[in-house]
C-alpha cells in the first residue's frame, strides 16, 4: 500500500474520531484493505477513564457489531458464536 492512500485513511480517521493511538494499531486496520481496496474495516474502541485516563480493553468475547434494523435504527448486537469460532486468532476480523 503506497503512502498517499494511507495518509488518505488517516486524514478520514483524524476528521471523526479523538483518538489515543497506541504502538501497532494501524498495520492490522490496512492489511484487509490492502488485500481488498473494497474492505471497510473499523478498529475495537475502548474505553478510557475520564478520571484516571486508564484504558479498559475489552474482552475479545464482549466485541458487539453494529447494524441496521429494517427501520434504519442503528444497533449494537453481540458476535454470532460461529463467527467466533471460525476466528483462528482475536485479531482475525469478524465479519
Amino acid at each position: 500500500m503506497n503512502v498517499q492512500k494511507v495518509k488518505k485513511i488517516l486524514k478520514f480517521i483524524l476528521e471523526y474520531e479523538i483518538i489515543l493511538f497506541i504502538l501497532g494499531w494501524l498495520e492490522p486496520l490496512l492489511d484487509p484493505i490492502a488485500r481488498n481496496p473494497k474492505a471497510s474495516v473499523v478498529p475495537v474502541i475502548e474505553v478510557i477513564d475520564d478520571s484516571t485516563f486508564e484504558m479498559h480493553g475489552s474482552p475479545i468475547q464482549s466485541i458487539q457489531v453494529g447494524g441496521f434494523d429494517w427501520n434504519l435504527i442503528f444497533n449494537w448486537h453481540q458476535t454470532p458464536e460461529r463467527e467466533m469460532k471460525r476466528r483462528e486468532k482475536k485479531t482475525d476480523p469478524i465479519r
